[in-house]
């Protein structure tokens, strides 16, 4: 996904293969109940933001070196579910419509980022625990910093089609439980002068994982323009608990014994997550079995990404700062079932 807007994380994903297995007949579902399995997938190419970690300090207090791994990353999709044919005059029928689906899907991406530079100037860094400088301000140089991410969503959501007063106005309700799981990988190292001969080197690294526990849901509204073709605007809002866990490690003198220091951080917190996208939808013949060809742009706003903060000053350990992240998208998918 990809480019920045705005607060300048925009992010675009391009869904370059999807597809549906169907274990039903072609019969139309507004005529006759019918149940059947189907699945669901798809690979994008994905746009990501993420907040900036900053190492080392010249005499003013600002960062020497900084990295994020923003970018381009794949993302992958896979989905199952049933769709079944509600009839009755129940409350579900009556919140869902009669033509509804259950679905549990996932969502993979693993982003890689490094950086490396040479000469970072005359600079000090801190003992993680925030004890103090580990030297005073000296030449720091051979600096090297690899970043990761890696999120796994999930959903289990059920979904219906209910309609208005307007036939070509219908609504698609879903709603349902999410989870996801955002775990973060740093590992940087630099070299510092000791007297006028020895060279010695502060190694780092931290891990954050993130749980993100709770419900969502939210309503799609399809305009149709011809038998072929309509527009959808759809909205989505979760409501979540979400418990991020850091684990910093620090040699400051590699090989060194006695110079270790480790720390460990935790922030429990209620957040949301809140997705918009509207777009074109186009299928190839005039039936619910029919395969189909989406585009769509929007925004996902999350409540908080966590920030691991380095220390730069005396007194303060190294720490997660949750931080409220707005990413954009733009997406191309395509539906096709077999039976």
């Amino acid at each position: 996904m990809v480019s920045k807007i705005g607060y300048g994380l925009l992010s675009i994903t391009l869904v370059f293969a999807g597809w549906t297995y169907s274990f039903a007949d072609t019969t139309s579902l507004w005529n006759t109940e019918i149940n059947h399995f189907f699945i669901d997938g798809g690979s994008s190419l994905y746009y990501m933001s993420n907040p900036e970690v900053k190492i080392a300090s010249n005499s003013a207090g600002n960062p020497l070196a900084e990295i994020s791994d923003t970018g381009y990353a794949p993302m992958y999709h896979l989905g199952i579910g049933y769709y079944f044919c509600n009839c009755g005059n129940n409350c579900m029928a009556k919140l869902l419509g009669n033509e509804n689906r259950v679905e549990f899907s996932v969502d993979y991406l693993d982003k890689h980022a490094s950086t490396s530079r040479s000469n970072l100037g005359e600079g000090l860094f801190y003992f993680i625990d925030g004890s103090g400088p580990a030297t005073l301000p000296i030449p720091l140089s051979h600096f090297h910093l690899t970043a990761e991410h890696e999120y796994i969503g999930t959903k289990l959501y059920m979904s219906g089609v209910t309609e208005s007063n307007n036939s070509r106005f219908t609504f698609n309700p879903f709603g349902g439980l999410v989870y996801t799981n955002l775990n973060e990988y740093y590992d940087f190292s630099i070299t510092y002068p000791i007297g006028r001969s020895t060279v010695d080197t502060d190694a780092e690294n931290y891990t954050v994982k993130t749980n993100y526990f709770g419900a969502g849901g939210g309503e799609q509204a399809n305009y149709s323009l011809t038998p072929y073709t309509s527009l959808f605007t759809r909205g989505e809002l979760q409501l979540l608990y979400a418990r991020s866990n850091l684990y910093a490690f620090q040699d400051t003198k590699v090989g060194a014994p006695g110079w270790d220091y480790s720390v460990t951080n935790h922030n429990v917190r209620a957040t949301y997550r809140a997705l918009v996208s509207t777009g074109v939808q186009y299928q190839f013949l005039n039936a619910l079995d029919s395969p189909q060809l989406a585009w769509s742009v929007g925004g996902d706003l999350w409540g908080d990404n966590p920030d691991v903060v380095v220390p730069r000053n005396t007194g303060k350990k190294i720490y997660i700062n949750p931080k409220r992240q707005l990413d954009g998208f733009t997406q191309l998918q395509i539906i096709w079932p077999f039976y």
